[in-house]
């Protein structure tokens, strides 16, 4: 299991493949509106961490994900 933030700027996206390769049954979640650590903050990241933990040979349901969408926030003017 390999739960990538999209904006993680300590462990980019094509470390997450190489650490696949070696990996049985591996399944690769990115995290659209998430940075380093997803896991830690992230209710969809936890939920996804059990269920693999629970049974690691069944893909878990990634659906969460699709509702995360990043938060931008600007300056505001003055």
């Amino acid at each position: 299991m390999v739960l990538q933030g999209r904006y993680d700027t300590q462990t980019q996206s094509a470390s997450a493949g190489q650490v696949m390769e070696g990996l049985r049954n591996a399944t690769w979640v990115e995290f659209s509106s998430a940075g380093h650590s997803v896991i830690t903050f992230s209710q969809c990241a936890k939920d996804i961490g059990v269920a693999f933990v629970n049974n690691p040979e069944r893909s878990p349901d990634t659906s969460c994900t699709a509702d995360l969408f990043p938060e931008f926030v600007l300056p505001r003017a003055e």
